[in-house]
């Protein structure tokens, strides 16, 4: 075989527009598992606040108002952790906001 009969490879362009085009999927996934883990917590989290006046035992009051604590601050943590991704390592005119020197 001569190497005007060879079967061409596959074009690095392709290859190139592939892998972006992976990389954008599994971001859109990562972000939609985030969002939806974000909204499961904060319903458990409302769950718990509608239980709460319930509870007759105090000492179970307090363990659930901690855990619901506990909940929201981790709803917070991950949104925030999500901002920051999206915003990437410089945020939006991060640099526009420093006070001059």
């Amino acid at each position: 075989m001569t190497d005007e009969q060879a079967v061409p490879g596959p074009d690095p362009a392709d290859q190139h527009g592939h892998a972006q085009r992976s990389a954008a999927d599994r971001e859109r996934m990562a972000y939609a598992l985030f969002d939806s883990l974000i909204h499961r917590l904060h319903a458990v989290s409302l769950h718990l606040h509608g239980a709460l006046p319930h509870i007759n035992d105090e000492h179970a009051a307090t363990k659930v108002g901690h855990a619901i604590d506990e909940l929201d601050q981790a709803i917070r943590h991950l949104h925030n952790a999500v901002l920051d991704i999206r915003q990437g390592p410089s945020g939006p005119d991060r640099g526009s906001e420093a006070e001059p020197t």
